[in-house]
């Protein structure tokens, strides 16, 4: 695995016994609401057994919040 603290993403490469396995993981990933955006490579899915894949995904906790806009205070 790979995350990069930077922008939250996510990088998870393995080997699952199936082609269903890794569908049923990236589901699993999905309910989540740590994880966002989770994608699999269309080659990742080729295979029917043994398959190996690589998931990228957000994971929000490390995703950098936002600044916010800071108001000008008036001049007088």
């Amino acid at each position: 695995y790979a995350l990069n603290f930077e922008d939250g993403r996510m990088l998870i490469a393995g080997t699952a016994a199936t082609r269903l396995d890794v569908v049923a993981f990236k589901q699993k990933l999905e309910e989540n609401k740590d994880f966002g955006s989770v994608t699999i490579p269309i080659s990742s899915l080729q295979s029917e057994q043994d398959v190996k894949f690589e998931l990228s995904f957000l994971y929000n906790p490390a995703v950098p919040k936002k600044a916010t806009k800071v108001k000008k205070l008036p001049t007088n």
